[in-house]
């Protein structure tokens, strides 16, 4: 009896030391990915930290859902603006058509339609996107981000005519925070094209007219390939239909 206590006492004290030799996870090593963060510079020049991944988005001010249009993440929306669900009917604003029954599905986040914070700030903190990009300006940008908790990254394109150099650095600021960076050179190189084309098609128009021009230039390109695809979202840069 004593020799079968004996081995029970010892296969059970091999266990425990089995057991206590199994390593033991550091709070490294269990910490959900979803934690990890990186830091990003947005067209302000702030650096702001995200996600690493970046699953859910809303966009505020101008132009920002445009963007994510051309860059194919509508997916990843979890709100939008009152003012890009009324194009029900109307191609003034082509993406806000094009995506309409997607957009009406969305919860509503703001009033939209400009450069200042109009946000639904309690609707914000509810939805709880990753980020929120955006067209407002700093200190709107800034506001909202101290109202809301939630990194709020800027792509606000300062463009007068539609397409320069801060429109590039607003896509690849959002293309960096969505991690879809190849489809936006391919795009920006889209727009290259088409703007080289109409450089061609106004080269014509001397010095002195070159408001003219301009004027001209904007006008072509709203008639372009690059708003028929774009804009209107047709492939091969858009909405597949």
């Amino acid at each position: 009896m004593k020799k079968i206590v004996s081995a029970l006492l010892f296969c059970a004290l091999l266990l425990s030391l089995a057991a206590c030799s199994q390593k033991s996870p550091t709070a490294q090593e269990t910490e959900p990915e979803s934690s990890a963060a990186r830091t990003v510079t947005d067209s302000f020049g702030r650096e702001v930290t995200i996600p690493a991944e970046v699953k859910a988005i809303v966009c505020t001010g101008s132009g920002a859902l445009r963007m994510v249009t051309y860059l194919q993440c509508t997916d990843r929306l979890v709100g939008v603006e009152d003012c890009d669900k009324e194009y029900a009917d109307s191609t003034l604003r082509d993406y806000a058509y094009v995506y309409h029954d997607t957009f009406d599905a969305l919860p509503s986040i703001g009033k939209g339609g400009g450069t200042a914070n109009t946000a639904y700030v309690e609707e914000l903190i509810r939805l709880q996107p990753d980020v929120i990009l955006s067209g407002y300006t700093q200190e709107a940008l800034e506001d909202l981000a101290q109202s809301t908790g939630i990194p709020c990254v800027s792509i606000r394109a300062k463009s007068i005519n539609f397409i320069d150099d801060s429109f590039y650095t607003a896509m690849r600021v959002a293309a960096e925070v969505l991690g879809v960076q190849e489809r936006c050179e391919e795009v920006l190189q889209y727009i290259d094209g088409c703007k080289a084309d109409l450089d061609a098609r106004t080269a014509d128009i001397p010095d002195e007219g070159q408001a003219c021009r301009l004027r001209r230039r904007r006008d072509l390109l709203r008639r372009s390939r690059l708003y028929r695809d774009l804009l209107q979202l047709r492939p091969p840069y858009g909405h597949p239909r």
